[in-house]
């Protein structure tokens, strides 16, 4: 009899849903019976391609406490795609009604606010996934290494021939990603206005904030620079091109894969990234591209694959064979050898118990506080309630201003009658457009 694995997430859009169909596909092949549940709706294109499989889908999940509970019930595996989201902190909170086996992928890499890992969360699991060695260099996570396994997130990369060096009339550079601080470097502009190429175009494939940004190059007048396009849906055409992926990203960010890295060096484009945290497990510096180490360097980095031609094409070619070489690892046999340690586990109750030194605040707000307790934004919080010192302008990241990615206000959007989240919404306010710019 094969094995019922149920997929569990807050959603299965965007990057994670293009690495979840990739693991999905592998495991029918190999003869798993799959369900899938998520807490938003489930968009179209994974409506699509469930059908095309027959694997039975149940969204808005929250809204069918009872079918919920049955699916998860009956499965063999409860696979949970996991980063910090309202509707699934609060089902996690609230789940120890029946029993199941569970494993935890996480696809943020835990290290910053919004997104950081926290006591409860790592013993929720029966087995706790991270999907880069980055993620280990969380303080929650260095005591527990015998428990924590190592999944890279990544869907399949297309292999492409040998990128010939174009005429280079126009050096073109892209960025392929989030189009958002809690992404994007927010010195984005300028680090492209550095570089020492009087030919350069910078293509930015992306969104949601793409018009901030196309607004904020209007204003400094470099139009003439930039042709900034927001999301695409072929990126194989970009791939084409480009001469370098420039790929800044902000230093608190929360990305694990990165699959838009693999995704270049698979099509012989060479990324220029900074050293901000997973990247440098995934670029190796000098070989598959370039690690810069400050803002300075970043934007040098790519001026030097411009005059060095023949440096751009030896990295080029290393990176198509290091995606090569990778591809014949698979997500089904790394998935495989945890599954088969997890049958031999009992089922038990899951769920991230309650704080009681939260439990004189409300009941969003503690889902909240419980989510940023891995830092120390958690007491910050607190003190804009009016329960202790009032947090100087400079003591907030980006990510708390942003709209989604497990922010306040993403909570907010869920639970919009909670009168503490709607306080402390309104205090953060006051910092936002000095904190919060593209």
């Amino acid at each position: 009899m094969s094995n019922e694995i149920v997929h569990i997430a807050p959603h299965y859009g965007g990057g994670v849903g293009t690495v979840v169909r990739s693991l999905l596909e592998s495991q029918l092949e190999a003869g798993y019976l799959l369900r899938l549940i998520a807490f938003e709706s489930i968009n179209q294109r994974m409506q699509d391609w469930a059908r095309q499989y027959a694997v039975p889908c149940l969204e808005n999940a929250n809204l069918d406490g009872s079918k919920l509970n049955e699916w998860l019930s009956r499965a063999d595996i409860v696979h949970l795609h996991w980063w910090n989201h309202p509707l699934l902190m609060q089902w996690m909170s609230d789940s120890n009604r029946v029993v199941f086996r569970c494993v935890l992928w996480s696809h943020v890499n835990g290290m910053h606010e919004p997104q950081a890992f926290f006591r409860e969360l790592v013993t929720y699991p029966d087995q706790f996934v991270v999907a880069t060695p980055y993620s280990l260099e969380s303080e929650w996570l260095k005591n527990q290494l015998h428990s924590i396994s190592i999944v890279q997130s990544a869907a399949k990369v297309k292999i492409f021939p040998s990128k010939p060096l174009r005429n280079l009339s126009m050096f073109t550079v892209g960025f392929i990603g989030t189009v958002d601080t809690i992404k994007m470097h927010p010195a984005f502009i300028d680090l492209c206005l550095n570089v020492a190429i009087p030919n350069a175009k910078f293509i930015v494939c992306g969104g949601p904030r793409h018009q901030e940004l196309q607004n904020q190059v209007q204003a400094l007048g470099k139009n003439a620079f930039f042709d900034i396009r927001g999301p695409v849906d072929n990126v194989e055409d970009v791939w084409t091109e480009l001469d370098v992926l420039g790929y800044p990203l902000n230093s608190g960010h929360y990305g694990t894969g990165e699959q838009v890295l693999l995704e270049a060096m698979g099509a012989g484009v060479v990324p220029v990234v900074l050293d901000s945290g997973c990247e440098r497990y995934i670029v190796e510096d000098g070989k598959t591209g370039i690690i810069a180490k400050s803002l300075d360097e970043y934007s040098a980095a790519i001026s030097y694959l411009y005059l060095h031609a023949d440096k751009r094409r030896e990295m080029s070619e290393s990176g198509r064979q290091k995606m090569q070489e990778s591809s014949k690892k698979t997500l089904l046999q790394e998935w495989s050898v945890i599954y088969q340690h997890l049958l031999t586990v009992e089922k038990r109750h899951h769920t991230i118990p309650k704080r009681a030194d939260l439990l004189n605040f409300s009941a969003a707000m503690q889902l909240v506080l419980q989510a940023y307790a891995g830092t120390d934004l958690s007491n910050k919080f607190i003190n804009l309630l009016g329960r202790g010192r009032r947090p100087s302008q400079g003591d907030f990241s980006l990510g708390v201003f942003s709209a989604t990615r497990g922010s306040p206000y993403h909570y907010l959007r869920f639970f919009p009658q909670d009168f503490e989240l709607q306080a402390l919404c309104k205090q953060l306010d006051s910092y936002k457009n000095k904190e919060f710019s593209l």
